[in-house]
Parts: C-alpha cells; sequence; structure tokens
C-alpha cells in the first residue's frame, strides 16, 4: 500500500516483507524550467531492509547519506527514481512503513 501526498514530494509505502523478499518503487520528476533543478530525497527506513536508488531518463543521483540522495534533474525533462527495497537476512517477517520526500534546493 503506497500513499502520496497532493504534490507528489512525500510518500509512505507500507510493505510486507519476509526474508529474501524485494520491492521496488518507481517515482517520476519532471522539470519544467529552462535550467537544471536540484532536490533531495530522503527515505526513513526501519531496522532490517536495505534500499537502493537508481536513476534513469535525464536524471542523475548520487547518495549523500545511508538514507538520502542528491538528485538532478535537467531543464525541460523528467526521469525515473527507481528505489529497491530488499530485507537483510534477520529481518522478522511483519509489516514496515518506509517513508520518503523529496526536497527542492536551489541551483
Amino acid at each position: 500500500i503506497i500513499t502520496v501526498n497532493d504534490e507528489g514530494t512525500a510518500f509512505t509505502a507500507a510493505i510486507e516483507m519476509h526474508v529474501g523478499d524485494e520491492a521496488v518503487l518507481n517515482l517520476n520528476l519532471n522539470n519544467n524550467s529552462d535550467s537544471d533543478g536540484n532536490a533531495i530525497l530522503e527515505l526513513n527506513v526501519p531496522r532490517g531492509i536495505d534500499v537502493e536508488v537508481d536513476s534513469s531518463g535525464d536524471l542523475d543521483e548520487a547518495q549523500l547519506t545511508r538514507n538520502s540522495w542528491l538528485m538532478t534533474v535537467d531543464g525541460d525533462s523528467d526521469g525515473d527514481i527507481e528505489i529497491t527495497i530488499e530485507s537483510k537476512d534477520d529481518l522478522k517477517p511483519g509489516f514496515y512503513t518506509i517513508t520518503g520526500r523529496i526536497v527542492q534546493v536551489s541551483n
């Protein structure tokens, strides 16, 4: 179950996970201006779960900390963020909540 706020800048995902499970969330970022845009993706991830963030299209990402990434979207373009969620070997089965938000930063 995934909910996204009206602006598309924050989400909450409730995912049932067991050892060996993997889930993928896809987000699309659009930049409607003429200049490149920068944003930070922040994730709140419970213990026992790893995340990997990849980008495609006109979007580049660089990991800043364990749970934050810098995103750059070229002007007048868009790109996709793929968030891969994987369980660690010692994860107890159950529902886990992952929250995320995208904060625009000035150039």
